[in-house]
């Protein structure tokens, strides 16, 4: 699965769709999507993200990525990148 590309789609689709966050209630959705950005660092640096992912990774796929700092700080960008892109595209 491409989460990238997935994200674009309904980026792109939302355009289409017209307000559907305003339809859900949802009404100050940029704040909301900057808090989360603003999150991610600290979710995927911390101790309770990484003792879940230990709980699910074998040791040496851990290892390779959230043990490893380069492929957290990897993982830290894209997912800050693909909601950023998530947020413009449905401002």
């Amino acid at each position: 699965m491409n989460s990238r590309f997935h994200l674009k789609l309904a980026a792109n689709l939302s355009k289409d769709w017209g307000p559907p966050l305003t339809d859900y209630g949802v009404e100050a959705y940029p704040a909301l999507m900057d808090a989360l950005i603003e999150k991610v660092p600290r979710i995927i640096g911390g101790k309770p993200f990484r003792e879940q992912m230990k709980r699910f990774l074998p040791e040496d796929r851990y290892q390779r990525s959230l043990g490893n700092p380069r492929a957290e700080r990897y993982l830290t960008a894209t997912i800050l990148e693909l909601y950023r892109e998530l947020k413009s595209g449905l401002a």
